[in-house]
């Protein structure tokens, strides 16, 4: 792709139009989207799925959707553009009441970053100072792996930025000259320099601002083009619309605590009053995946519901080094770039890990911790989603790891703000599993594991 000088907007009321005709066209009946129930919406995340592309879990329509980029406008942009796994876009449109499909107006491409690897660890790369983390669900355009690429090849990410680390939904490479960052403004000096990411620019009397005569301050979220360490266009990135309903998916930044104003993806998220769901209030932190929802106030994301993606919690002690680290059977991916320093990690110590789960069954962690000393043997434990339950045996499945609880010995019913089991909400087992829904309630367990099977002592409801 090349990179466009100036993004042309539609109109929230352009958009409206482009949704409506969207919606005539599909029909008002036999399956077409629209009408009663529709919402305007904006949604910011990967492409999950291709066909009509699928962004934070809906499914949106894109056949006659306006196709932007950060790229040359006389160029022509079509459905095959965006239709890419993993690539980070924007969906402005309307979603419908089944809250899992809609219709896209307008779908914007927005790459993190741009230029040339300069460095290449195990499952690193180094590109304009960022540390670009790849994982096995991080995306190759074909005919390419992580291996292919070298130091010297100038590549296009996309993904999620957590201050100078981005972890990778997409890797391209790519022929385009000028360099280019996307992020957070960390300091503006005018006609002196910019510094987003970590990464310094300089700034000049040739430099163009987008819109024409704005100064960027500190938190601001811009787009940075620049040639031989010198930026030809500092561009700030569009407002998310004003009241009304918008979803971001990105790593958490500048995390104080639930009643500050944290970052997502660029986006001030305020999530005080926000429902948790796939995790506990208390471990909200600083570079872990979510998704925030809610509406636009004042250019703040007033989140009703916060979605953690990085919903693996287990401790375990440590087996199978220096070859690869395995905890409850489960191999753990960890980049040096997300190693908690200072900790180092042997066979037989007992380990905390949280991470999210990836396709072929390992876990990428995001946070691992040696907790001092060994797990006791009845001790282990695994917090996660149910993806499957058997009321009558007693059983369930969390991350492909099954759980039987046909002989626990306590069964709580515990709450949001637990980080123990709490022996003072002890219910049956009858009413524990007819609670359980699967893909959407949290349990926790601790016991004894063989051979891929949690016998449980204690489980519990978050």
């Amino acid at each position: 792709m090349k990179l466009k000088e100036v993004k042309t907007k539609l109109t929230l009321a352009a958009l409206m139009v482009a949704v409506a005709a969207l919606f005539a066209a599909c029909g008002g009946g036999g399956g077409g989207i629209g009408g009663a129930g529709t919402t305007p919406t904006t949604h910011r995340g990967e492409v999950e799925t291709i066909g009509s592309i699928t962004v934070n879990g809906v499914r949106f329509i894109d056949d006659t959707a306006t196709i932007i980029a950060d790229d040359d406008p006389t160029i022509v942009l079509t459905k095959a553009d965006v239709e890419k796994l993993g690539l980070v876009v924007t969906v402005r449109g309307i979603r419908n009441a089944d809250g899992v499909t809609g219709a896209a107006a307008e779908i914007e491409i927005e790459n993190e970053i741009r230029g040339a690897i300069t460095a290449k660890g195990v499952d690193t790369l180094t590109v304009l100072g960022q540390t670009v983390i790849t994982h096995p669900e991080t995306e190759f355009e074909a005919g390419e792996t992580f291996a292919t690429l070298l130091v010297g090849d100038r590549v296009e990410v996309h993904g999620e930025r957590s201050g100078s680390t981005i972890r990778a939904s997409r890797v391209e490479r790519t022929l385009e000259a000028v360099d280019e960052i996307r992020g957070t403004v960390g300091a503006f000096v005018p006609g002196a320099s910019i510094t987003v990411g970590g990464t310094l620019i300089t700034v000049d009397a040739n430099t163009v601002f987008d819109p024409v005569g704005v100064t960027p301050v500190v938190g601001d979220l811009v787009e940075v083009h620049f040639t031989a360490g010198t930026a030809t266009l500092i561009h700030m990135e569009n407002e998310l619309p004003e009241g009304q309903e918008v979803e971001v998916e990105g790593l958490v930044s500048g995390f104080t605590g639930l009643s500050a104003i944290f970052q997502v993806s660029g986006t001030d998220v305020d999530a005080s009053k926000a429902v948790i769901d796939g995790g506990l209030k208390n471990e909200m932190l600083n570079g872990m995946k979510i998704e925030a929802e809610g509406v636009m106030v004042g250019g703040v994301l007033m989140a009703d519901r916060i979605k953690f993606k990085d919903s693996v919690r287990i401790h375990d002690n440590a087996s199978d080094l220096p070859a690869q680290l395995t905890l409850l059977g489960k191999t753990v991916l960890r980049s040096d770039a997300l190693t908690v320093p200072n900790q180092v990690i042997a066979n037989g110590d007992g380990v905390e890990v949280r991470g999210f789960m990836n396709g072929d069954g390992s876990i990428s962690a995001t946070r691992l911790i040696n907790l001092g000393g060994p797990v006791d043997a009845d001790k282990k434990i695994i917090r996660g989603p149910v993806s499957e339950v058997n009321a009558v045996a007693h059983t369930l499945v969390i991350f492909g790891i099954t759980v039987d609880a046909s002989g626990a010995g306590v069964i709580f019913h515990g709450n949001e703000d637990d980080v123990e089991f709490n022996p003072a909400q002890v219910i049956p087992a009858g009413t524990f599993f007819g609670m359980v829904a699967p893909n959407i309630t949290v349990v926790k367990a601790k016991g004894t594991f063989a051979a891929g099977t949690l016998t449980v002592t204690e489980i519990e409801i978050e």
